[in-house]
């Protein structure tokens, strides 16, 4: 059963992220947890820590994915993203749904510390729905230059409609 706020948005940018069944995933900026949610759906032994410089919604979070986290499938952290110590962690998967600060901030720290954190042959996504869907094609390649100047080398990108929108995903892996 999916989240009251399941948009088509939000399911098509977690089906693209091609999560297994025991990845280690790791979301940043996690807002209401509805990609938690769906995520947590694809998973039988894996886990997600989602994190969220906002309290606010890292409780909202928490409050929607309450079973997940009983399970022992979600965890959250409040923390920016710059903040966040991944200690040993290791992330087979790592993404980012409207976290605009890769492709429009000096984000030098953001992508060392993802780069830490993510697994041998691990995969880190960037996902979007421009305002204007004629910027899908500007949006992807603004993305794909960001990921290519910080060490990654991008292995697919999708710009498809979803619903009244445009929704643009760019999944890549460490150099």
């Amino acid at each position: 059963m999916a989240p009251q706020q399941a948009t088509d948005r939000l399911t098509w940018a977690v089906n693209t992220l091609e999560i297994r069944r025991d990845d280690r995933v790791l979301e940043i900026g996690c807002g209401h947890g509805v990609a938690v949610w769906l995520v947590c759906e694809q998973l039988s032994r894996g886990t997600i820590l989602a994190i969220d410089r906002s309290k606010k919604m890292i409780d909202a979070a928490k409050k929607r994915n309450a079973e997940h986290v009983r399970a022992g499938r979600a965890s959250f952290q409040t923390v920016s993203l710059d903040k966040f110590n991944p200690r040993d962690a290791e992330f087979d998967n790592i993404f980012a749904i409207h976290v605009n600060l890769f492709v429009r901030a000096p984000a030098d720290r953001e992508f060392d510390i993802v780069k830490s954190c993510l697994a041998r042959n691990g995969t880190f996504s960037l996902v979007d729905q421009p305002l204007d869907p004629s910027k899908a094609s500007e949006s992807a390649e603004a993305m794909k230059r960001a990921l290519a100047d910080h060490g990654f080398k991008v292995d697919r990108t999708r710009i498809e409609d979803v619903g009244a929108a445009v929704g643009v995903s760019v999944s890549a892996r460490k150099h």
